[in-house]
């Protein structure tokens, strides 16, 4: 049992060095799923697709992060700065006309139901097909909250959209099988002690959790008391607002 626990701590402590680098791939790949959303929709309108900006990106990061860590929700920060003030301080200034777009959800980061949100209500979604050429979506989760800052621009030189490149195809020649990086093997290989040291442990926590309530009708009815209380709690936290 203390050779389980211990594997299972150095897994976790490896584990938590990874989130910087994690964090980076998701960002990425939320705002790569949003601008793809947003510019299917664009097209369909007749309106010309979005490119993704990074001063724009770097702006809206540093907002959804200051939202969350100061606790408050407003396009202006706390030290007084507007959208557009922080827009400029973080780069971008070639502009004809900005705009933004916020919200705060509870769960993971989701491309697709931030743009819902936006879609939903008619200010956000005019910003969303607007007279803009570039934007920046910033993502920042805590304490099981995801915050969403968009940052839109209208660039006078504006960056072109990246085109989507037509696989070429290949004849008679063998594929190369694609190698596993070794990070990716350690983080599969921790994951796996994890989930084999948490089953073990779930285990017998629960056999002797069973013989603890079959011995003590109290102890029972105590346990259900307080489940009920904590999904009670839990039902009220899941709701969205976007301003």
């Amino acid at each position: 049992m203390f050779i389980v626990l211990a594997l299972s701590f150095f897994a976790v402590c490896i584990f938590l060095q990874l989130p910087p680098h994690l964090r980076v791939e998701a960002q990425t790949s939320i705002e790569s799923d949003f601008l793809a959303i947003l510019n299917a929709e664009r097209v369909t309108l007749g309106k010309t697709p979005i490119a993704a900006n990074s001063f724009l990106l770097a702006a809206a990061y540093l907002h959804s992060e200051d939202i969350a860590e100061q606790g408050y929700f407003s396009h202006t920060s706390l030290d007084g700065r507007t959208f557009d003030q922080r827009i400029i301080a973080a780069g971008y200034t070639d502009y004809v006309s900005l705009g933004e777009n916020i919200a705060y959800a509870y769960g993971a980061p989701d491309a697709a139901k931030v743009y819902e949100m936006w879609k939903n209500s008619a200010g956000h979604y005019a910003n969303m097909m607007g007279d803009f050429n570039e934007a920046g979506l910033g993502v920042y989760s805590k304490n099981g909250y995801t915050y969403y800052t968009l940052d839109l621009g209208k660039s006078r030189s504006p960056t072109q959209p990246t085109p989507t490149p037509s696989p070429t195809p290949t004849v008679g020649l063998t594929p190369t099988p694609t190698p596993i990086p070794e990070s990716s093997t350690w983080v599969m290989l921790l994951t796996l002690i994890t989930a084999t040291a948490g089953i073990v442990i779930f285990k017998r926590l629960t056999f002797g959790f069973k013989r603890a309530l079959f011995h003590e009708p109290k102890l029972a009815a105590f346990f259900h008391d307080a489940f009920s209380s904590r999904k009670k709690e839990t039902a009220i936290e899941h709701y969205s607002q976007i301003q």
